[in-house]
């Protein structure tokens, strides 16, 4: 499976519409399941909760520091290629590489907007969906 920014925000943010349904899916999650993801998704989770005040913040420097050491978690290096890759596609296809994920919350976090080219080319890259 693999984890975007969507996901991990959902989870974290109690308020966020999309959390009950993230942490029940997350629940789902065996043991030997693996969830990939990317230092860029990362980065994103913190930008996206560093205006959401200090407990929050807190939480996603806890968080992101327990994935990385979590061995059910990989977490995989935006190389140079895989940037190339994903800004190749974010050229070729710019009718899909933003959408909006969630409306504002009452953190005043403005809404958030994913580009999904990196992701799109790891998932192609290892069979994920």
């Amino acid at each position: 499976m693999f984890a975007d920014t969507f996901y991990w925000v959902a989870l974290l943010y109690r308020r966020d519409p999309w959390h009950a349904r993230v942490t029940t899916f997350s629940e789902t999650l065996m043991d030997d399941d693996v969830v990939f993801t990317t230092d860029a998704v990362f980065l994103e989770l913190l930008a996206a909760l560093s205006a959401a005040g200090p407990y929050l913040r807190h939480e996603a420097v806890l968080c992101v520091d327990g994935l990385l050491n979590d061995p059910s978690v990989r977490v995989v290096e935006v190389s140079r290629p895989l940037f190339l890759d994903g800004l190749a596609l974010y050229r070729a296809r710019p009718d899909a590489v933003a959408r909006r994920e969630s409306p504002a919350g009452p953190t005043g976090f403005p809404p958030h907007m994913r580009l999904q080219c990196l992701s799109a080319q790891l998932l192609e890259q290892r069979k994920l969906s």
